[in-house]
C-alpha cells in the first residue's frame, strides 16, 4: 500500500502521508485497497458465475453489443484508455498517472456492480451475461495491469 501511496501523486506535488489511512484496510476510504477491491469483485464474479454454470467468456470473441447502458459505454471507454495512459507514463516517467487511472476505472466498476438490479451481471439474458462477463473480464486485465506495473498485488479475495 505504501506504494500506492508514494506514486498516485507527481512527483513535484507536496506529499502529506497519512499513515492512518494507508494501513486503513476499508476499501471505501484507502485508494489502494478501492482498486484492490474492484479487482478482486471482477474475480468473485467469474466464481459465481463458475458456479452456476454460465461459460466464462473469451478476451478475443465478447461480443460488447448487448452493453449499451451509459455506465457500461464509460466503463469501456475507460478501458480503452489503458494502452494510452501506460505510454504516457512510460513516456514522462510519471507513474501516477497509473494510480490515477486505476481510480477512476474502479470509481466506475464499483458502483455499477453494486447496482444489482439494473447491472446484474448473471441474468436470464444469456447474450447480456455474456458480454457483461467480458466487461468484468476486461475490468480485471486492466486493473491487473496497472497494479503490476506500480508493482503492487492485485488479489482474488479479500
Amino acid at each position: 500500500m505504501f506504494r500506492f501511496f508514494m506514486v498516485q501523486r507527481r512527483a513535484e506535488s507536496h506529499l502529506d502521508f497519512d499513515v492512518d489511512l494507508a494501513k486503513d484496510t476499508d476499501w471505501k476510504k484507502n485508494p489502494a485497497y478501492y482498486v484492490q477491491y474492484a479487482h478482486a469483485r471482477t474475480h468473485a464474479i467469474e466464481r459465481k458465475a463458475r458456479e452456476l454454470g454460465f461459460p466464462l467468456p473469451d478476451a478475443s470473441n465478447v461480443d460488447a453489443d448487448p452493453l449499451v447502458l451509459p455506465a457500461e459505454i464509460e466503463i469501456l471507454k475507460k478501458i480503452s484508455e489503458f494502452p494510452e495512459v501506460v505510454q504516457r507514463a512510460a513516456d514522462t516517467r510519471e507513474p501516477h498517472h497509473l494510480c490515477y487511472y486505476a481510480r477512476e476505472l474502479a470509481g466506475l466498476w464499483n458502483p455499477y456492480q453494486q447496482d444489482g438490479v439494473r447491472h446484474r451481471v448473471l441474468s436470464d439474458d444469456p447474450a447480456l451475461s455474456s458480454a457483461r462477463l467480458g466487461l468484468a473480464l476486461a475490468v480485471r486485465i486492466a486493473l491487473a495491469g496497472a497494479l503490476r506495473l506500480l508493482g503492487i498485488s492485485a488479489p482474488e479475495r479479500m
